[in-house]
């Protein structure tokens, strides 16, 4: 995270620009991040109860109470805050910027439009959302349709940066929807043969999830 910002600083100082320009300005930045908090806690427990009011998914027994809830959810909350802020800031600041530039210049030399800038933004977010959602393809377990989930969601975070003018709608969506999907709700993506297989693995105490697992019952 560290170097990210200070390579971000460093081209800023270079470009003679102020560094909010790059995503973290705007005028409602805690409103924005606390509306996206909310909004990717409320997405990813409306995923949660379709899939369990379908079939799709089971909630074993819990496996933390008491004090050790509270003290596990701010811990993992820290961590992936850090993760939705590196996430947005690193694909969707400084590159999503110049990459804007970049093309609304080409685009307004080519055609000679007014609507450069809005072109050019767009044409970037689908270059940023398609390396974002190919850049997944990393993950253990990541299947063809979670590739395509990730590559919509940044079109949707793309959006969220072009209505507010910064990326902290964004940051707190992400933050607050993957802290709920690996703490609070324990899901884990696997292949759709794994799914027929034996469903989501158990994760141990140490993972430190509220509940032990859950289970698909999707057949393929």
């Amino acid at each position: 995270m560290f170097s990210i910002l200070l390579v971000t600083w460093i081209m800023s100082k270079i470009e003679k620009r102020p560094n909010s320009v790059y995503g973290l300005g705007g005028k409602r930045r805690i409103p924005n991040f606390f509306v996206g908090m909310a909004w990717g806690f409320i997405c990813l427990s409306f995923l949660v109860l379709t899939l369990s009011k379908t079939g799709f998914l089971q909630f074993d027994k819990r496996l933390l109470f008491g004090a050790e809830v509270l003290r596990y959810r701010l811990i993992w909350f820290v961590g992936f805050l850090l993760v939705g802020f590196v996430e947005e800031y690193l694909n969707r600041g400084y590159l999503l910027f110049t990459l804007t530039r970049g093309l609304a210049g080409i685009y307004s030399w080519l055609f000679k439009t007014r609507q450069s800038k809005t072109l050019s933004f767009w044409t970037s977010a689908l270059i940023v959302s398609l390396l974002f959602g190919v850049g997944h393809k990393t993950n253990p377990g990541e299947s063809p349709i979670g590739l395509l989930s990730a590559g919509l969601g940044s079109i949707v975070f793309c959006l969220s940066l072009w209505r507010t003018g910064s990326l902290w709608w964004a940051i707190g969506f992400h933050a607050s929807w993957d802290w709920a999907q690996s703490f609070l709700r324990e899901l884990k993506r696997r292949k759709p043969a794994q799914y027929s297989a034996g469903g989501m693995q158990k994760r141990s105490s140490q993972t430190n999830g509220l509940f032990a697992r859950g289970h698909h019952t999707m057949a393929h």
